[in-house]
């Protein structure tokens, strides 16, 4: 069997389209990952087993020439040349909306099943990115990709998800679509993260405060202003502990120091670029708690942050903000607490509520880890892999 995936970004690296590969790689699937070049990388290559395909780089004017949005002339071309010259896929895979033409004209040129394997609500995200006018008029125009979306979920032969909140919206959406149609391939962890050493000293570790961890991209919507004002309110109670946030991009991540200095607690707050991936586990390792203050928005209520799945498999308990599917996995695991994602009383009661019961921490911790070994392990999603390869021969 041949996969020819659509990747908008750079490639490598993606920590879930590496899972795929290492997957596909397992099965005995050849696949060819066709993805984009910001940095005038070479246009062919090889990872993971899979072949790469990246874009040729257009100098200046790359930005934009590069952009995935339909009838792109660049991709269409790239992907054309592609198949045109010896690769005859059997499946076309297209990661994420924006580039679900170009994948099904391909899928439709080569007679190819589409899978569109749908990472997040990806128009719901546009009301949560800063963009101009312009923008929002065209590219980034929530109407737009809401009829985009439409059409994409019409076209496609199968669609993944990220959680069941997902998948429920979708097959709301294509009420005539066969209940196969639509599955859940989550984001946890697979065999190679669980692998990585845990023992490297990243200088991360504390004194003997209780390290509470987010560790991931920043930006409003991920709640860091409500975990700093609880910060604030846990000071006033004498509760002291140490929030380390590993994230970027470097600006969020200043804009978060400032906020802990103008409420005076700088001294309690640790903020630091992210870890590389393979480190990831030695970081989890040095907190006692994790922490996933999501916002509720359209966005955050129907996706799932790897995050959340990398604490439970390493054993660490965890607070979360009450969207739906955080909520619902953390309760039915019982591996953490669960507050008002716009409340720092809430919030700073279920920090010191695990700190003060250290029995209690650790009792959800085992239980996370043992509801993602027994339920969410990737092992469980490759088994999704393997039915969907299956349905689409």
């Amino acid at each position: 069997m041949r996969i020819l995936v659509f990747w908008q970004g750079d490639y490598p690296w993606d920590v879930r389209l590496d899972k795929f590969l290492r997957s596909f790689g397992a099965l005995g699937v050849e696949t060819t990952v066709l993805s984009a070049n910001k940095n005038d990388a070479p246009t062919q290559g090889e990872y993971l087993g899979a072949r790469l395909v990246r874009l040729p780089y257009c100098g200046a004017a790359n930005k934009v020439a590069q952009l995935p949005v339909p009838l792109n002339p660049i991709w269409m071309s790239t992907a054309m040349r592609v198949v045109d010259r010896g690769l005859k896929p059997d499946i076309v895979i297209v990661r994420d909306l924006p580039l679900m033409q170009v994948g099904k004209f391909i899928a439709r040129r080569v007679g190819a099943k589409l899978w569109f394997d749908m990472a997040e609500d990806y128009p719901a995200t546009f009301g949560d990115i800063s963009a101009s006018r312009l923008a929002r008029l065209t590219v980034r125009n929530y109407q737009l990709a809401r009829r985009y979306e439409d059409w994409a979920l019409s076209v496609a032969d199968v669609v993944t998800t990220v959680v069941e909140e997902s998948r429920e919206r979708v097959t709301k959406l294509k009420p005539d679509k066969p209940s196969r149609w639509c599955k859940v391939i989550t984001n946890s962890p697979d065999d190679y993260f669980l692998a990585q050493p845990r023992d490297i000293d990243l200088g991360l570790r504390s004194d003997n405060r209780k390290t509470i961890m987010y560790h991931g991209n920043i930006s409003e919507k991920r709640g860091l202003q409500v975990a700093i004002a609880a910060i604030e309110l846990l000071y006033q109670r004498g509760i002291d502990v140490r929030l380390l946030v590993l994230g970027k991009p470097d600006i969020e991540l200043r804009n978060i120091e400032d906020l802990a200095s103008s409420m005076g607690v700088s001294h309690m707050v640790e903020c630091r670029p992210p870890v590389p991936y393979e480190h990831l586990p030695a970081a989890i390792s040095v907190c006692d708690i994790g922490l996933i203050p999501h916002l509720s928005c359209e966005h955050t209520e129907t996706t799932i942050p790897n995050k959340l799945f990398d604490m439970m498999a390493l054993g660490k308990s965890v607070i979360v903000s009450n969207v739906a599917p955080l909520r619902r996995i953390v309760e039915h695991a019982r591996c953490g607490l669960v507050y008002r994602w716009n409340s720092p009383e809430e919030l700073a009661t279920a920090v010191e509520t695990l700190v003060v019961n250290q029995t209690l921490a650790v009792e959800m911790g085992n239980a996370g880890m043992e509801a993602f070994t027994k339920e969410y392990s990737w092992s469980q999603q490759e088994r999704t892999i393997e039915t969907v390869l299956r349905e689409l021969r």
